[in-house]
This record gives structure tokens, C-alpha cells and sequence, in this order.
């Protein structure tokens, strides 16, 4: 589809006959934004001073976890993290080829050098 040049030269000069009213409403939006901001801040002041004796009777705030909570809950994470690890230790039915393979290679080293120190023990070599 074509549009007719004549057309397209009209919207262009109606466009740019608009942008100066454009930019007067973007000029204005910055202005009232500002605005907004200064009475939620003279707003904020006022009730401030309006209320100062009640917010200074206020109780000094509290965490919820005191230090003693923090680290008993600390202790409680690490030790299902503790369960959670021997658990998964046991099984391996839920892990990939790959894990599954790496831990049995893993598992066959430390057998391997328990063995060697056996048989050095028995021989009567001290180990390195």
C-alpha cells in the first residue's frame, strides 16, 4: 500500500506544528511531579512535628532475633544441613551419571590408599 506524499507532508507539518504545545505538557508534568513531592514532604514535616511527643514516647524498636536467637537458629541450619548431607551420602539414586561416577572414583581412592597403609603397617614401613 502507498500512502500520497501530500498526505505525508500534511501529518509531518501537523506534527511539528504540535511539538512546542508537547513539550509546554511535558513541562508541566515535571512541574506538578514536583509539586506532588513537595506537599508529600511539607506533609511529612508537619505531621512530624504534629506528633513528635507521641513518636518520642514510642519504645526503642527491637529485631525480631535477638543475637542468642540468631545463633540458635544458625546452629539448627547447619546441623539439618549436617542430616541432609549424610542422607544424601547414602543413596544414589538420585544423582547424575556423573556425580554417581565421580563419588565412586572418589570412594575407590580412599580404599585404595586405606589398603596401602594396611599393607605398609603390616609390613612395617612408616608411611610418608
Amino acid at each position: 500500500r502507498t500512502v500520497p506524499p501530500a498526505v505525508v507532508s500534511h501529518f509531518v507539518a501537523k506534527i511539528a506544528s504540535l511539538e512546542p504545545h508537547i513539550e509546554e505538557v511535558l513541562a508541566a508534568e515535571v512541574v506538578a511531579k514536583m509539586d506532588r513531592i513537595a506537599d508529600m514532604e511539607a506533609m511529612r514535616v508537619t505531621n512530624i512535628i504534629q506528633h513528635s511527643d507521641d513518636i518520642k514516647a514510642r519504645p526503642q524498636r527491637e529485631w525480631f532475633a535477638s543475637h542468642e536467637k540468631k545463633m540458635s537458629a544458625k546452629e539448627a541450619a547447619l546441623e539439618k544441613q549436617q542430616m541432609i548431607a549424610e542422607k544424601v551420602g547414602t543413596g544414589t539414586h538420585r544423582m547424575t551419571r556423573k556425580k554417581r561416577r565421580a563419588r565412586e572414583a572418589r570412594e575407590d581412592m580412599l580404599e585404595a590408599q586405606e589398603e596401602m597403609n594396611r599393607e605398609r603397617e603390616e609390613s612395617g614401613k612408616q608411611p610418608k
